[in-house]
């Protein structure tokens, strides 16, 4: 409740009236109040907070997937060539993450649906260069690459 008066306070929203809700004993806060509101578990209107707090963490649950969904579905896998979002999916599905998959032989990945071992090659090949760091000259090469 403080964060949330400080947070209305910066925004100059002052007016707002606020309270909160003590989990355990569903105690009612005020700010100033030195002492809860105890109203009773049964009074409608502790009732009614609850469902007010209930469906603001059922809210914010839901924003944190959607958040943490998107960040699995951007990866470095968007800037492979050939691998649109039914691949990734399958892929992400098989490994789990990216990094799982770059611990994943050229065999694990081709049988996963969509992929040949043609591609399967290409895609470890492209996800090995990405986990090298960059040396002063520049991008890593392999250490079987011609060089002139």
């Amino acid at each position: 409740m403080n964060a949330a008066c400080a947070e209305l306070a910066r925004l100059g929203l002052t007016e707002v009236p606020v309270i909160g809700l003590a989990k355990e004993y569903e105690e009612i806060y005020r700010p100033g109040d030195r002492e809860p509101l105890r109203l009773g578990l049964d009074h409608p209107a502790v009732k009614l907070l609850q469902r007010v707090r209930d469906e603001s963490h059922r809210v914010a649950n839901s924003f944190n997937a959607q958040l943490r969904l998107r960040r699995i579905s951007e990866s470095v896998l968007d800037e492979f060539p050939g691998i649109g979002g039914t691949r990734k999916a399958a892929l992400l599905q098989r490994f789990g993450s990216v990094q799982r998959l770059k611990l994943a032989t050229v065999e694990q990945i081709a049988e996963v649906p969509g992929f040949g071992g043609e591609m399967a090659g290409k895609l470890k090949a492209f996800l090995e260069a990405r986990s090298r760091p960059a040396g002063p000259a520049g991008p890593a090469v392999a250490a079987d690459a011609p060089t002139s």
